[in-house]
């Protein structure tokens, strides 16, 4: 997406912030991300939507106008509470039927299904 269409994106994990930025340029996809946020001491834990509106700060954007995406309830509610609009992937037939009870505005079966998505 950053690349296609000019997105900045991040990551906003329950994971610390040093331990997901390791992670990350591990698998090889640092470069496509502005900024890693991980839910560091003192913030607290989705659902909470602590760690959505510190990345959307770092990013210098409102959380009204981030896509964000994710694979539990948790970062569903999280971002329903952040204002973000709420997708959630499921990767198999059992988890679609559950995503489904997540409350996200939308649920994907895929990253892929999100490239061409339009607010």
């Amino acid at each position: 997406l950053d690349a296609r269409y000019g997105h900045r994106m991040g990551v906003a994990t329950t994971k610390p912030t040093l331990r997901a930025l390791r992670q990350i340029q591990v698998s090889g996809l640092a470069h496509h991300f502005h900024h890693v946020q991980g839910t560091d001491e003192g913030m607290t834990p989705k659902p909470h939507p602590d760690v959505i509106h510190r990345a959307c700060a770092e990013l210098e954007v409102d959380p009204r106008d981030v896509l964000m995406v994710g694979d539990t309830e948790r970062d569903i509610h999280a971002a329903r509470r952040a204002g973000a609009f709420a997708i959630a992937v499921a990767y198999s037939d059992k988890h679609f039927e559950r995503a489904k009870t997540f409350g996200a505005d939308r649920v994907v079966r895929s990253l892929e299904e999100i490239v061409d998505f339009e607010l």
